[in-house]
């Protein structure tokens, strides 16, 4: 990211902070750190675990951002919410990891694109539609549908990163 200019970032959809620590230690820029850490009703995701266990999660985002003060910083909220107190075109990218369902990644892909300037862009994870034991994943489609092209897979893995440059 360092060689396209950029400085500030946003991670949508954090859990433990481990992406966070990693992209902090590699980047000198910002980085918001935006999570709900609370369960969701109805929403199929291995990742939409009890009460207790997103406390602990947070406890320990809460760590990376100390660890990292101030380039970290944490927002805890609902993404489309959290999206709309960003003022537009001040990100540089932003990293979608949230609501993987096909209408969650349309939600935050409508929230979050016109928070990226000209120039920046947009990636996330779990670039797959699938139903599977993990949850319900519609990123794949919803990508291609907002989008209307393929973006570039960024990582080789069955969950891979995408991104596209805006």
């Amino acid at each position: 990211m360092a060689a396209n200019g950029f400085k500030q970032a946003a991670e949508v959809g954090v859990q433990a902070g481990s992406f966070s620590r990693k992209i902090l230690d590699n980047w000198g820029g910002n980085l918001l750190m935006v999570d709900f850490w609370s369960p969701i009703p109805g929403y199929e995701d291995i990742a939409n675990v009890s009460e207790a266990e997103h406390l602990r999660l947070f406890e320990l985002a809460k760590r990376v951002e100390s660890d990292f003060k101030p380039r970290a910083k944490i927002i805890r909220g609902l993404s489309v919410e959290v999206a709309h107190q960003i003022p537009p075109q001040s990100l540089d990218f932003v990293y979608l990891d949230a609501d993987h369902s096909y209408k969650g990644v349309t939600e935050d892909l409508k929230a979050w694109t016109g928070k990226v300037r000209p120039g920046g862009a947009i990636g996330g994870h779990d670039y797959i539609d699938a139903h599977i034991p993990a949850g319900v994943f519609g990123v794949k489609s919803a990508v291609k549908d907002f989008f209307g092209l393929e973006p570039n897979i960024t990582t080789k893995e069955p969950f891979p990163s995408w991104i596209i440059y805006l």
